[in-house]
């Protein structure tokens, strides 16, 4: 085979031929590559770093291999009381996906109500409603309230309704802590113009209020007078003793 002089025009059969001695893809100096991914090929038009059609890019030896981050072993500011500041943070480990911020106490902490019939007392008497129970926690404020119709066999009498209770499942008695407690003088012994008597208190945990569990109830006793105290409802309606958070 003849090959064609520089300058000499030749056939395209010609051409083919001279390029079989050429250097394709023996360095990066070499006046022909073809298209692939090795180190002297070049890369289509159209390529995607895919490491099919051109080289796939390292971002690590790039940028570098960023750190890897350390999951938190300490749990962040209480977010189950309210009024909790906003905070960027600076901490540089991350929360585990499954975490969770809690919520806060059911702000009902009891809600317990009756409309069983009650026995007058000359002393003082549990309310049939009976026992409820509570956790109270530091920090928070819990509002107790004990609602029924005071009636008396004889008027005037004065009632006086309490909530007693225990910092334990203890069930309470009469001698037991009194946390909220309130009087009236029973113009009216009962029927007609009988009124409610209310009472509430709100304590602060654990400044008024021990921490933990407590069993309370609601009592009524007849502070002075000739008759007996009892503690009832009008038709329609309910004793009732709740406790609240109002933190």
């Amino acid at each position: 085979m003849t090959i064609p002089s520089f300058g000499t025009p030749g056939s395209a059969n010609d051409v083919n031929r001279m390029h079989d001695y050429d250097d394709l893809d023996l360095t990066v100096l070499s006046h022909h590559h073809t298209l692939g991914i090795a180190g002297n090929q070049s890369s289509p038009g159209d390529h995607i770093h895919d490491a099919k059609t051109s080289k796939k890019i390292n971002y690590s030896a790039l940028i570098g291999v960023p750190a890897i981050p350390v999951a938190s072993a300490v749990l962040p500011v209480d977010e189950t009381l309210y009024a909790v500041a906003r905070a960027i943070g600076v901490s540089a480990a991350y929360a585990r996906a499954d975490h969770s911020h809690g919520s806060p106490p059911n702000s009902n902490q009891v809600h317990n109500f009756s409309n069983a019939a009650n026995a007058g007392t000359a002393g003082e008497t549990k309310d049939v409603m009976g026992d409820s129970q509570f956790i109270a926690a530091t920090g928070h404020k819990y509002r107790f309230m004990y609602v029924a119709r005071a009636e008396a066999a004889v008027a005037p009498t004065n009632a006086d309704f309490r909530i007693r209770g225990n910092n334990s499942a203890v069930s309470p008695t009469n001698v037991s802590t009194i946390l909220a407690s309130g009087s009236d003088t029973l113009t009216i012994a009962a029927g007609a113009g009988a009124r409610n008597l209310i009472v509430y208190q709100t304590r602060i945990c654990p400044a008024q209020l021990a921490v933990g569990l407590w069993t309370i109830a609601p009592f009524y006793a007849k502070a002075a007078g000739a008759g007996n105290v009892n503690a009832l409802q009008a038709t329609g309606q309910l004793r009732e003793i709740t406790v609240d958070d109002v933190t």
